[in-house]
């Protein structure tokens, strides 16, 4: 979790490809187990979607990537996230 998570206790989901099997990831502040996994980009953003719905923090963000693994699009709770 990056400091300025910690200091404003927000709760970043990430949606990543993995580079060797090529499958889609959902994951919290980078941490090394997935939560979840797909084929599809489509299917782990839908699935990460219900996770934070689900999820009772207060601040909470997902950030989708690329497949290079750049930030393609940020969603937080300003965005009607949940």
């Amino acid at each position: 979790m990056s400091e300025y998570n910690k200091i404003f206790n927000i709760k970043t989901f990430h949606v990543l490809q993995d580079r060797k099997t090529r499958l889609w990831s959902v994951k919290v502040d980078f941490e090394r187990e997935s939560i979840a996994t797909f084929q599809t980009k489509e299917e782990a953003v839908e699935k990460a979607m219900e996770i934070i719905k689900a999820d009772r923090s207060e601040q909470k963000r997902l950030v989708v990537h690329k497949p290079g693994g750049r930030s393609e699009k940020l969603i937080d709770d300003g965005d009607n996230l949940c």
